[in-house]
């Protein structure tokens, strides 16, 4: 497993012109592959916003810095002082406080497709 962390402030624009953009991404990242979960975070009083993202592995992410939708994100010009830190998982402490989550031959990649994740959820084959 793999983790990133990233914060940003919202310029030129609004919390709630920044959800209505969040509601339209959210089903984009639901179908990256290997990331495993995205936790959208906000800090209002402070004007930081981000996520925590859990990926199957370090060349997951790897393979979506690269792509378009990280691209696009990254360079948002309502984005601003944008920053990404990464974090290698520490498997003897996650194995007993996020079973499952310990190593990313336990966790399995996320399908392409929302319908197979949802299929998978639900144990239908």
């Amino acid at each position: 497993m793999y983790i990133t962390y990233v914060t940003f402030n919202l310029r030129g624009i609004d919390e709630k012109a920044y959800v209505e953009s969040v509601n339209s991404l959210a089903p984009e990242y639901a179908r990256v592959p290997g990331l495993i979960s995205k936790v959208w975070m906000k800090r209002p009083e402070s004007g930081v916003y981000g996520g925590v993202y859990c990926w199957a592995s370090k060349q997951d992410f790897e393979t979506y810095s690269k792509s378009e939708l990280c691209a696009l994100v990254e360079n948002h010009p309502n984005l601003a002082n944008f920053k990404t830190t990464a974090y290698e998982n520490l498997p003897e402490g996650t194995s007993v406080t996020a079973e499952g989550f310990a190593s990313s031959s336990q966790i399995g990649r996320r399908a392409c497709s929302a319908d197979e994740a949802v299929s998978r959820r639900l144990g239908i084959t």
